[in-house]
């Protein structure tokens, strides 16, 4: 029997034949936004200031960074996204300052990956994965920003964008082309900046006004939430007209239907905690546990698409709701907050275990570094590192 090298997983998320598919993986893109044309020049120029020895990956970690100390901000002054709360100004500028940050790094990333020609998938997974992490922590940040408190706006305001970010993913993963329509993330992020920059300049009770009988905020969640389920509508509508793979399936040859399973599931056991009391207690606690396990199983549809592998239509981040209906059917009489923290804390971990795995399956068999560039040193018989 063979022996497993001392580095390799015990549990492997990708098998060989997956990670044969992910040497010759080419990223395919169509499509621009309508601010691209706008952002390009920003971009071009800032890459060129930047050292050749700055590796992409930590470009992507940066904005990813950005975009959580934003949020992170606007939660430590106010933690419930409560109108009743004064958060000082100057963090509304702070937050929309992070989140123009954010969008500049995922604007360059790829352009220094060309540049220093270090284009790889974990490259193509850093950039989309952690995009899906920032997702959340912008959308926090903007619930806190327009004050909409305990409220159906900010948990389905998150949910939606979160369920628009997986569409594209899912549309990538059918058609194999990874495609950037008139509305996207530039345009969400830029009236992210504008709602933040308003609040810092006129205060965030200017979100209060009523115009023709709606508050300022709501007919911004509106028009936000309108236009994502219109993106959302569409992803939906090209996968269900047939994918890349034989006979209209996906890359991998599966349903082009069943991406819609994790995302459903997903979707109704964080609905059943949004019934609860803890969500008007802990909105923020609530959305962040969602996103979590959302940015899951976003990023295993990522790597379904780049190794053209069947998607595993379940996760153990979608079981974590079931501790509120466990505590309820036993009457074990745990604080809801309790069980709230414990299931943030659980998908976190769970997202961060299989980052890790992940990460280390791809570089170790694509003899790729994560943070730097150049290859991994090979090991020699006698287990030595040798470059």
């Amino acid at each position: 029997m063979a022996r497993k090298k001392e580095d390799e997983p015990i549990v492997a998320l990708l098998d060989e034949m997956a990670l044969d598919r992910l040497r010759v993986h080419k990223f395919e893109v169509a499509g621009a936004s309508t601010l691209e044309a706008v952002l390009q020049p920003w971009w071009s120029w800032l890459v060129t200031q930047l050292p050749l020895w700055v590796a992409p990956n930590v470009l992507s970690l940066a904005g990813l960074l950005c975009a959580c100390a934003g949020a992170a901000l606007l939660v430590y002054f106010n933690p419930s996204a409560s109108p009743e709360t004064d958060v000082p100004r100057w963090a509304y500028f702070v937050c929309g300052l992070s989140v123009f940050l954010r969008q500049s790094l995922d604007g360059i990333d790829g352009k220094q990956a060309r540049r220093t020609n270090s284009s790889t998938p974990l490259g193509e997974l850093f950039d989309h994965g952690f995009d899906s992490l920032s997702c959340v922590a912008m959308c926090i940040a903007m619930g806190i920003s327009l004050q909409l408190g305990p409220t159906a706006w900010l948990f389905w305001g998150c949910a939606v964008a979160n369920m628009v970010f997986y569409s594209s993913m899912w549309r990538n993963y059918v058609t194999g082309v990874f495609t950037v329509g008139k509305m996207d993330t530039n345009e969400a992020e830029m009236v992210m900046i504008l709602v933040h920059l308003t609040s810092a300049v006129c205060g965030a009770d200017v979100w209060a006004t009523v115009v023709f009988g709606w508050e300022l905020k709501h007919i911004v969640m509106l028009f936000s939430v309108g236009c994502a389920l219109g993106v959302l509508g569409s992803n939906i509508s090209v996968c269900l007209a047939g994918g890349a793979g034989a006979e209209g399936t996906t890359v991998a040859e599966t349903s082009v239907l069943s991406p819609i399973i994790p995302m459903l599931l997903s979707l109704y056991g964080f609905n059943y905690v949004y019934g609860h009391d803890v969500f008007i207690k802990s909105p923020i606690l609530c959305v962040a546990a969602f996103g979590l396990a959302s940015s899951k199983i976003t990023v295993k549809i990522i790597v379904a698409k780049m190794s053209q592998s069947a998607l595993n239509l379940t996760d153990v981040c979608m079981l974590s709701p079931l501790l509120f209906k466990v505590n309820a059917m036993l009457g074990l009489g745990v604080a809801e907050l309790y069980l709230l923290l414990c299931m943030l804390l659980f998908n976190l971990w769970s997202l961060g275990l299989y980052w890790a795995t992940l990460v280390e399956e791809i570089t170790t068999n694509l003899n790729i570094r994560c943070f730097t560039l150049g290859s991994k040193p090979q090991s020699t018989q006698d287990g030595t590192k040798e470059d």
